[in-house]
């Protein structure tokens, strides 16, 4: 639900949304993901004082087995984890986004009044926001923006799909703001890959983006490509034994 800026903050203060994030991250991290909110909320107050807001949330995802099979009509599991890209947005009527991060010293800001790639952008968020763009207005007729402050723990680099998780947390703002269907995570998945591949110049299949749009610990059957079928997976890591542990080498992937 879309809230005031005021009102939210204070529900969260009082643990209103304790419980979606104890699903997302797991109870020991509640404290620790409320201070991030929070600080995420003060950054977006301090540029859109008095406008009403929205959390959106995309997961990274790892994949557990079937790597590149998804070009191949083949199989794959895969798992979202806790590591995220986070938006606090609000609609605009315009056809423009701003986006506003703690990794960029100047807001991202993207003119949606062109719905073409751009070569110039290739390779950069801009790209994958025009490209998300482009097919939700292919898919609804919507051409309006949005304005977020965002925030990721998902890194560029970390081997757990950065790009495919901005991509759908795009859509996933377009289709939450603008949208009152709210869109599948399939369409949003296809979304986002036709993102990647058309507008960023990553000729990528939809593994990534499926598994970030899903959630959960997935099967992901890709006999056909455009059309996969999803099945969740109910099982714990933890309550098994094993632990998923992300190092950082000093390289990418």
């Amino acid at each position: 639900m879309i809230t005031p800026v005021p009102v939210l903050a204070e529900k969260m203060a009082a643990g209103f949304l304790d419980s979606s994030l104890a699903s997302l991250y797991g109870t020991a991290a509640v404290a620790v993901q409320k201070k991030r909110y929070a600080r995420l909320l003060k950054g977006f107050a301090r540029t859109q004082p008095d406008t009403p807001v929205l959390f959106v949330t995309s997961p990274g995802r790892t994949e557990l087995g079937g790597n590149h099979t998804d070009h191949n009509h083949g199989c794959v599991l895969a798992a979202a984890v806790d590591l995220d890209c986070v938006a606090a947005v609000t609609p605009v009527a315009q056809p423009e986004v701003t986006l506003f991060s703690e990794n960029y010293p100047n807001p991202i800001r993207v003119d949606l009044t062109s719905l073409q790639p751009q070569l110039p952008e290739r390779g950069t968020p801009e790209a994958l926001v025009r490209g998300v763009a482009a097919a939700f207005f292919k898919a609804t007729g919507i051409n309006h923006g949005f304005h977020a402050h965002i925030h990721a723990t998902c890194l560029v680099g970390s081997g757990l799909s950065s790009s495919a998780a901005f991509s759908v947390l795009v859509g996933a703002v377009f289709s939450f703001l603008h949208d009152g269907n709210r869109l599948s995570p399939r369409v949003l998945a296809l979304m986002a890959q036709e993102a990647e591949n058309e507008f960023f110049g990553k000729p990528c299949g939809l593994m990534d983006q499926m598994a970030s749009a899903s959630g959960w610990t997935v099967f992901i059957d890709f006999n056909e490509p455009a059309r996969p079928l999803v099945k969740r997976i109910d099982y714990s890591l933890a309550q098994s034994g094993y632990t998923l542990a992300l190092i950082d080498t000093g390289a990418g992937h």
